[in-house]
Formats: structure tokens, C-alpha cells, sequence
């Protein structure tokens, strides 16, 4: 998670990942870097995934694509209010 006006890193965001309109993780960025993880049982599949922050507009991806065993890297460049 970036700020995406200076590119520092947002500690603290919320992510959510959605399948079928039923959460199925979530999880929160951590320093230094804004990095974050959600659940590392998360099935394969399609994902919408949304990151919200406060005092940030939140931010949402659609189509992530999830694969049993790999890392899936998606960043949310944060715009603030």
C-alpha cells in the first residue's frame, strides 16, 4: 500500500479479498513498507479485492487471480481525501 500522491507506504490498511460476494480473507498492511499478507490458506480462484485506509478514497481490483502455491502481488497506489 502506497500513498499514491508521495509513494509512502500506508501502515495500517484494510484489505479484503471476495468471491462470489462472500469475504473469504482479510488482512491489514504492516511497516516498513506498506507490505501486507492475507490468509495463506486462501483457496485458488478469481478475486475482487478491496483496500480502504483512513483518510485515504478506497481503492478496489477486480479479477485477481489467486493460484494454489504462488504469491499473487497486487498493489493499491492510495489517493488521499
Amino acid at each position: 500500500m502506497t500513498n499514491k500522491a508521495n509513494g509512502a507506504p500506508i501502515i495500517g490498511a484494510t484489505i479484503t479479498a471476495r468471491s462470489g460476494g462472500v469475504v473469504r480473507a482479510t488482512g491489514t498492511t504492516v511497516a516498513p513498507y506498506g507490505v501486507y499478507e492475507i490468509a495463506s490458506d486462501l483457496p485458488a480462484g478469481t478475486y475482487s479485492v478491496l483496500c480502504q485506509a483512513a483518510d485515504y478514497q478506497d481503492f478496489g481490483r477486480v479479477g485477481i487471480v489467486v493460484t494454489a502455491g504462488q504469491t499473487t502481488y497486487v498493489n493499491f497506489p492510495l489517493q488521499p481525501k
